[in-house]
């Protein structure tokens, strides 16, 4: 899924496929990976490895962090 836009990951999301998106400047890190759980009109909510929570970031703000890590991403 690697350069594919926040509605396609939307779309795996919403057939109950989870997805892992590198994001960059979260949590400290230049690269870090997290694993997107759900959505709303406005944020994408995930699970951080690094923390051990469920947070979001606004569409806008997850956008960002994913253009800085080259909007890598896998899904199944």
């Amino acid at each position: 899924m690697t350069g594919d836009s926040l509605t396609k990951v939307k779309a795996q999301v919403r057939k109950n496929h989870l997805v892992v998106l590198w994001v960059a400047n979260i949590d400290g890190f230049s690269n870090h990976a997290v694993c997107v759980t759900g959505y709303s009109s406005t944020r994408i909510y995930y699970n951080d490895p690094w923390t051990v929570k469920r947070t979001s970031l606004t569409n806008t703000s997850m956008t960002k962090h994913r253009k800085a890590d080259a909007y890598r991403a896998l899904s199944y």
